[in-house]
């Protein structure tokens, strides 16, 4: 499914050759993560938005059981969603990089791949800016603004503060 402008996945591509740490940050969200995984014990993982792929790879090093999918429109090796169902959907720092239009199709198509998905949200401008000249964070909202879209995809929701005031 192509769920952002072509323009806007060059965009991004640019800026993942240009900075190699761009795209590696998901990884500090692992602690988080491995609570889900601890309590979930899913047999498969995608990272929907994965970057250079740093968070996954750790999931891999801790719980080598578990099959891990890379997804991510801006990394070619990535580009193609590979997966139809996994037990944990994981997506870190994503939503705001994604056009407002196209937000809902995004929440559709990781609920039809999982009912359990991780969202980790950044509720500001990002520091970053796309070579356009337009911050790399398209999508600024609330947390409520959020927790309402993905109400209409996952029907248990549990907002959990994040490490600073802007994210969730």
């Amino acid at each position: 499914m192509n769920t952002i402008d072509e323009n806007k996945i060059k965009q991004y591509q640019q800026l993942h050759q240009e900075d190699p740490s761009y795209g590696s940050t998901s990884l500090k969200f692992i602690d988080e993560i491995s609570v889900m995984i601890d309590a979930l014990k899913p047999k498969s993982i995608l990272d929907y938005g994965c970057g250079k792929g740093s968070l996954i790879e750790e999931i891999e090093r801790r719980y080598p059981e578990i099959i891990c999918y890379r997804y991510d429109p801006s990394i070619p090796e990535y580009s193609t969603l590979n997966v139809q169902t996994a037990d944990l959907v994981i997506n870190t720092d994503v939503l705001e990089h994604i056009p407002v239009a196209d937000i809902d199709a995004v929440l559709r198509e990781i609920a039809s791949i999982s009912n359990n998905a991780y969202f980790n949200l950044h509720h500001g401008k990002a520091a970053t800016m796309l070579p356009s000249g337009e911050n790399a964070h398209c999508t600024v909202r609330s947390p409520s603004w959020y927790r309402k879209k993905i109400s209409n995809y996952f029907d248990y929701i549990e907002l959990l503060p994040g490490r600073r005031y802007i994210t969730r």
